[in-house]
């Protein structure tokens, strides 16, 4: 019997070879042909996946978006399972953000860059906008849930603080992006206390589910 493709399998190959390039080279390297070669493939098989740059481009984005919150769920679903504060949940999660070790910085580089070229891109613009749109709603509705139990005061403006924190962690993000050398750790530390700060600022009260359950 003839083989089935595994199409998914040849879109992630793609993808990776795509950010491999704009990791070593920078995004104005990725070429369909810089592509194939990165993925060991012809140039017709990204062509029959991807029919130009601009649809490679969003793809990777639009990945890179996706493993992101992914990242930030993950983060949130541990920090549950330890039982632990709102306030501990949300800073778990916002700390994925932060260029903490080799991947997150490549990651954080990446979209940096691809933020730059959004700005006149209308489809990694709407990604953008997405993404922006997805974060600060975890962290809204974390904060919401903090008035529901406690750890928030009840006068709190949820939007104002969502916003804040997510603005935040992005200033965070691109400052230890751009700390080298002697000074990454130290930039490192400052930003987790930073995040941790912030955090203590808006949840500033005990947790009445916490406290029943005790």
């Amino acid at each position: 019997m003839p083989r089935t493709a595994d199409h998914d399998a040849r879109r992630t190959l793609i993808r990776d070879a795509v950010r491999e390039v704009a990791v070593s080279d920078g995004l104005a390297a990725v070429t369909i042909a810089r592509t194939a070669e990165a993925a060991g493939i012809s140039v017709g098989l990204v062509q029959h996946y991807y029919a130009s740059k601009d649809d490679l481009v969003v793809a990777v984005y639009e990945q890179l978006l996706d493993q992101m919150h992914a990242r930030v769920d993950a983060g949130i679903a541990r920090a549950e399972r330890k039982h632990a504060r709102i306030e501990h949940i949300l800073g778990e999660a916002l700390h994925q953000l932060l260029p903490l070790d080799k991947a997150r910085r490549e990651e954080v580089y990446l979209d940096l860059t691809f933020t730059g070229l959004a700005l006149d891109n209308p489809r990694l613009l709407a990604a953008l906008r997405g993404s922006e749109a997805h974060l600060t709603e975890r962290v809204r509705q974390a904060v919401a849930n903090g008035k529901e139990c406690g750890e928030v005061e009840p006068g709190l403006d949820v939007e104002v603080a969502a916003t804040g924190l997510v603005a935040t962690v992005r200033g965070l993000a691109r400052a230890g992006y751009l700390a080298h050398g002697r000074g990454s750790a130290e930039a490192r530390r400052r930003a987790s206390a930073v995040i941790e700060q912030r955090c203590a600022q808006i949840f500033t009260g005990p947790c009445s589910r916490q406290q029943g359950a005790g």
